[in-house]
């Protein structure tokens, strides 16, 4: 499967910084999307990685979710957007990887829809109470 997550390439005594950061960004936001740690006791990371970008990838995003993480409407939305990133991240091949621009870019766009939604809401909510006082 060309999505699944490889162990790191090089040695121990060298690592592709190219790869590393964006693979690295994929790691941790799989880690705050399932509140889990991405490193098991033995070391490997591939483990979580790879569980998050199979059941992403057969759109079974919620078995592995934080439980804490609401998955209907908004909040399921916004973290599908993210876990699509992450999944695009941890992709094996450097090249098949977003550039980090394109990562914080990603990121501001979802940043960005939150804070509308915020804010819209805050609108109705101050729309609606002077609504009631006003009757």
């Amino acid at each position: 499967m060309e999505d699944e997550v490889s162990t790191l390439p090089g040695t121990s005594r060298y690592l592709d910084p190219e790869y590393l950061k964006s693979h690295d960004v994929g790691v941790v936001l799989v880690e705050i999307l399932t509140r889990q740690e991405a490193v098991s006791s033995n070391g490997s990371e591939t483990s979580l990685a790879n569980d998050f970008v199979r059941l992403v990838q057969e759109d079974r995003l919620v078995q592995i979710l934080d439980g804490e993480i609401n998955t209907d409407g908004f909040s399921f939305e916004m973290a599908q957007k993210v876990s699509e990133l992450a999944v695009t991240c941890l992709r094996s091949s450097g090249e098949e990887r977003p550039s980090m621009e394109k990562v914080a870019e990603e990121l501001e766009g979802v940043v960005q829809t939150i804070i509308n939604r915020v804010e819209h809401s805050t609108v109705d909510d101050n729309i609606s109470s002077a609504s009631r006082t006003s009757e």
